[in-house]
């Protein structure tokens, strides 16, 4: 409750979410447990203010003294309270910046880890655009190809493919784009020495 008096102002704010306004803290029974420090650092009225994000929740609190009894006028409370609330929308702001901060490293090293993965794979693997162009090859795949990867890239499975039946292999990769659904293809290729190889 706001009115225990062994609560001080800035965390009664912060449980109920509300200003708390101590007027004059020698008199006001709120303030009994704090009342002798609070003296005897010079405060005699004080005022509490929640810091709530944009959802209402309470993220902190700004409590403010004064060495005189009723010197917070309404007007100075009204504009402490929206003090308060851009306080309150910078912290969130910030913390909002430094979590995508954190989820950009986080991707960035699951990025990392998985591009070494692919590019160190004994395993053929490519990626391709919606109109199953190949635009990224991984080393495995390379060696199939008598190209440069240059020429590699930009093509379909169809256009100087190694592979033994490329039309199967185009179909597979349109039912993964239409459906958004993992598929699984056998099919051979031929190796640059002329043998096949399944995968």
């Amino acid at each position: 409750s706001d009115r225990d008096p062994c609560s001080e102002p800035l965390g009664t704010s912060i449980r109920i979410g509300q200003i708390v306004e101590i007027p004059d803290i020698a008199t006001d029974p709120r303030m009994a447990c704090w009342r002798e420090r609070a003296l005897q650092h010079g405060y005699r009225s004080g005022v509490a203010f929640p810091l709530k994000d944009d959802r209402q929740n309470v993220l902190g609190g700004l409590l403010i003294y004064s060495g005189e009894a009723d010197a917070i006028t309404p007007e100075e409370i009204r504009l402490l309270d929206e003090l308060a609330g851009d306080l309150a929308f910078g912290i969130t702001n910030l913390r909002a910046r430094a979590t995508h901060r954190q989820a950009e490293a986080l991707l960035a090293a699951s990025e990392q880890l998985f591009r070494a993965m692919v590019e160190n794979s004994p395993e053929p693997i490519a990626r391709y655009d919606r109109e199953l162009r190949r635009v990224y090859v991984n080393p495995a795949i390379r060696k199939l190809f008598k190209e440069p990867v240059e020429h590699v890239l930009g093509k379909t499975p169809g256009i100087g493919s190694p592979l033994v039946d490329p039309d199967s292999y185009k179909a597979t990769i349109r039912r993964v784009i239409d459906t958004a659904e993992e598929q699984t293809h056998e099919g051979a290729a031929r190796t640059l020495d002329g043998a096949i190889r399944w995968s």
